[in-house]
């Protein structure tokens, strides 16, 4: 009997994530690089500081749709698409959309947050020093946008830098707003 030939398995790389269920026709345009999900995903509420270092939780903005992005000032891109949310922010003024830019930088740092979201208006700062929202939501690298729903269910995220005040990131708020 002949011995079977060794094949060495190589290493595959995954799939890039696909658009699924009712928003998958957003990820075009500028939300290219949008992941959404079939299913709407239940995510932990956490909490998290206000300019005031006053506590605030996720949850506490339930019944708004949240755009909400995950950065840091020593983060370039984070910086670079701050004006495209806070341009966002201010199109959705009462309008039932929350841009929560949520900082993770560490707390020595929480002045220069305060600095650099002050000029972003209308946006407001809020931090999280403790670090849960990567660990919490899995976010690798920055900026992370997760998209949520009125229920505060995570239905789309963005992974990386994106412009978000352009029509297409419109439509798709404008969509969840109706839900």
């Amino acid at each position: 009997i002949a011995p079977k030939p060794v094949t060495e398995s190589l290493p595959t790389t995954p799939a890039a994530p696909v658009a699924a269920g009712p928003l998958a026709p957003y990820a075009k345009g500028s939300l290219a690089k949008l992941v959404t999900f079939a299913e709407p995903k239940v995510i932990d509420n956490i909490a998290f500081m206000d300019r005031n270092k006053k506590a605030v939780n996720l949850s506490d903005f339930k019944g708004q749709v949240v755009v909400l992005n995950v950065w840091a000032t020593w983060c370039a891109p984070c910086r670079f698409e701050m004006p495209t949310l806070a341009h966002l922010q201010k199109l959705y003024v009462g309008k039932g959309v929350k841009v929560l830019p949520l900082s993770v930088d560490t707390e020595d740092k929480f002045a220069d947050v305060v600095s650099f979201i002050d000029v972003q208006e209308p946006l407001e700062v809020y931090a999280d020093p403790n670090f849960q929202a990567p660990s919490k939501f899995g976010v690798t690298g920055m900026p992370a946008t997760l998209i949520l729903d009125k229920k505060g269910r995570e239905v789309a995220r963005l992974d990386g830098e994106a412009t978000w005040d352009t029509p297409e990131v419109q439509a798709l708020l404008d969509k969840l707003r109706a839900e």
